[in-house]
């Protein structure tokens, strides 16, 4: 089976340079291809210079305020591999990576996700970013049948993907909702904890206030789009009660898995602006819609 590795690049070069290093030192560079992804607005000469450093690469520039959606499935349709694998910058895969994530997908399978681990982090907003968005993918977890899977870290049969989504080229590729409509058409989906990444992002302010607050409006825009009034107001008005449910959830996993427990209490402060922002966007998503939200996610 041929691969196809998308990388999403939204972050800082030297993420880039460090994600590309470790998929570029996995065995088997014939059978894959590496497609790398960043917006028009964020082409500089660090950009150019890296692309001299890397021989095999498939370079797509997408235009200004092209959203993260937008750019998954604009590389989606450009990919020729088997399967398909959806990376961000700020990941960096494990040397075992590609091996397992071939063998998870010899099963009947249409998507896997893998686990996402925490990088070097010296600072509790980055650890409160890691926990709010990743923790459910922290190792230990057992190997399951699941649609929660860690847009970060998942593969796909690719055209068994294409015949079940048809054309996004209008929406993008939401893979919180293209999960959720792959398992109610009966497709299996699964996590696999043996296909591995770090993240090694460092966050600014931003991505514990401004970001999750889109993220949180444009979700809740989507989950009721063709919902009632009734279950807009419902929805709103249990929002104020998510931060306590979403803080409760993260302490959860946290104990469960017998790791950084000390980083959980080190970083609440920051984790509770993060579920805050992120609820306030909701309410707002349920009652009027999402604004210019999506488009923010670049």
């Amino acid at each position: 089976m041929k691969l196809s590795v998308i990388v999403i690049s939204i972050y800082s070069i030297n993420v880039l340079q460090r994600c590309i290093t470790a998929l570029k030192n996995l065995p088997g560079q014939d059978e894959m291809e590496i497609i790398v992804v960043r917006n028009e607005d964020r082409i500089d000469t660090e950009y150019t210079e890296i692309k001299t450093r890397f021989d095999g690469i498939h370079w797509i520039v997408t235009p200004v305020g092209c959203t993260v959606p937008d750019m998954r499935w604009r590389a989606i349709t450009a990919s020729c591999g088997d399967i398909v694998a959806l990376l961000e910058d700020d990941c960096r895969v494990d040397e075992h990576w590609k091996t397992a994530l071939l063998n998870a997908h010899e099963e009947d399978c249409i998507a896997v996700g893998g686990a996402v681990e925490p990088g070097n982090y010296t600072r509790g907003l980055d650890w409160s970013v890691y926990f709010c968005e990743f923790v459910r993918f922290m190792l230990p977890f057992p190997q399951h049948g699941t649609d929660a899977l860690a847009g970060n870290n998942v593969s796909y049969k690719r055209v068994p993907l294409l015949d079940s989504t048809g054309d996004l080229s209008d929406s993008g590729f939401y893979d919180v909702f293209i999960h959720g409509q792959l398992g109610k058409a009966g497709h299996h989906l699964k996590s696999d904890s043996s296909v591995i990444v770090s993240n090694i992002n460092s966050w600014a302010w931003r991505h514990v206030l401004n970001v999750p607050f889109n993220h949180g409006r444009g979700f809740a825009a989507m989950r009721v789009e063709q919902g009632t009034l009734w279950q807009r107001l419902l929805y709103a008005f249990a929002t104020p009660l998510l931060p306590v449910l979403q803080v409760s959830r993260i302490f959860v996993h946290v104990t469960g898995r017998r790791r950084h427990v000390l980083e959980f209490f080190l970083s609440l402060p920051w984790t509770t602006l993060f579920c805050i922002s992120w609820s306030a966007g909701e309410f707002i998503g349920y009652l009027a819609g999402p604004g210019d939200s999506l488009q923010q996610w670049h």
